[in-house]
């Protein structure tokens, strides 16, 4: 079998310019033991969060929709007005402007969620906090 040609390799300037380590961008809290990490794009919003045990996402709603992927431990997810029991393995989409929330379980949670439209909300954050990091 005849090797495949690959694509050339990015420079050192074009990796860094196109790469960053989700781990670096800086921490962000939404409120007591609400912890995530803001990756951002023109046409979606990633977050990588780490919530403590038994901390509580109120109940709030947004335009994008949004999809949750349960990397370690387990909670509750609240979609309008009915608890789903979600766990490592487990992902749950949340419609459009939906009410929703989250019980964190005793162990806490670890997510990576997505959000499209993007959340220029979480944007703002994350810029605040950068700006307060360079004072």
């Amino acid at each position: 079998m005849a090797q495949q040609k690959k694509e050339p390799l990015a420079s050192a300037e074009e990796h860094r310019r196109r790469i960053t380590r989700w781990e670096e961008v800086p921490d962000v809290s939404l409120g007591p033991g609400l912890h995530m990490h803001i990756c951002t794009a023109e046409n979606m919003t990633a977050i990588f969060t780490n919530l403590e045990p038994n901390s509580v996402v109120p109940h709030h709603r947004h335009d994008p929709e949004q999809i949750m992927i349960v990397m370690e431990g387990s909670g509750e997810q609240v979609v309008l007005g009915k608890r789903y029991k979600v766990k490592a393995g487990d992902y749950i989409v949340v419609p459009a402007g939906s009410e929703h929330a989250l019980y964190v379980g005793p162990k806490g949670i670890r997510t990576i969620e997505v959000f499209s439209p993007p959340r220029h909300d979480y944007e703002a954050k994350l810029a605040e906090v950068m700006k307060a990091k360079k004072k």
